[in-house]
């Protein structure tokens, strides 16, 4: 009989991965809202690892019923999954995600040291754009080098619901999942979360404007 986690081995070696179109898919690369350097710097949140330890944070962090979401990547690294998470709003990106995930994984490693220190710097300086240009280069530069296309194995947003659930959906115009893609992340939540999981399509945009007006677009990953 094979165990749950065989199962999520196989299923991971299996899938396609999923790129970053904005980085992989475009004629023009170079245009400042579409590389990691420029995301980082806008972002408001600093992406944290789903795992056992901070599942009372996510729970409480991501709630529907105050207008609350999630965006979520899940990689793999030496047979293992992980999910990265930000808070959901128009400036937060998927790719924000990836590369904290990343550096968290390297930490420590003197070939990544450099690259870490450009990452904080940047976070340090949020806000400041204009002024920081070159650590903006250098942090392209690395993820250009090092992790081209910024694969990942899923990719979506999502809520959590006033009884404890947790709706997924297929928001994300940097992977652009499908629901064959958040099916495999459902199995990795529940693994960790033991709630149950919903799977929506992204939800409609006439839905977010009735609900939200013209603040629809901070919304776009909510379930509906």
């Amino acid at each position: 009989m094979v165990d749950f986690s065989e199962q999520l081995d196989m299923k991971t070696r299996k899938r396609k991965e999923l790129v970053n179109k904005h980085l992989c898919e475009k004629k023009n690369t170079t245009k400042k809202k579409e590389n990691v350097g420029y995301e980082v710097i806008t972002s408001t949140e600093v992406p944290f690892q789903l795992n056992k330890e901070s599942v009372t944070r996510f729970m409480r962090q991501f709630q529907k019923k105050h207008d609350h979401w999630f965006k979520f990547v899940i990689f793999d690294h030496e047979s293992v999954n992980y999910i990265y998470v930000v808070k959901g709003n128009k400036v937060n990106k998927h790719s924000v995600c990836v590369l904290k995930g990343f550096l968290d994984l390297h930490k420590g490693d003197p070939m990544y040291d450099a690259a870490n220190r450009v990452y904080k710097d940047l976070i340090r300086m949020n806000g400041t754009i204009g002024s920081k240009k070159t650590l903006r280069k250098k942090l392209n530069k690395f993820v250009e080098n090092e992790m081209p296309c910024m694969p990942v194995l899923s990719a979506g947003s999502g809520t959590v619901n006033e009884d404890g659930t947790i709706c997924l959906n297929t928001k994300s115009g940097h992977y652009k999942p499908t629901k064959r893609d958040i099916e495999f992340a459902k199995d990795i939540f529940e693994d960790i979360l033991h709630v149950d999981i919903q799977i929506q399509l992204k939800t409609d945009k006439d839905l977010l404007k009735e609900k939200y007006g013209d603040k629809y677009k901070n919304y776009t990953g909510i379930c509906l």
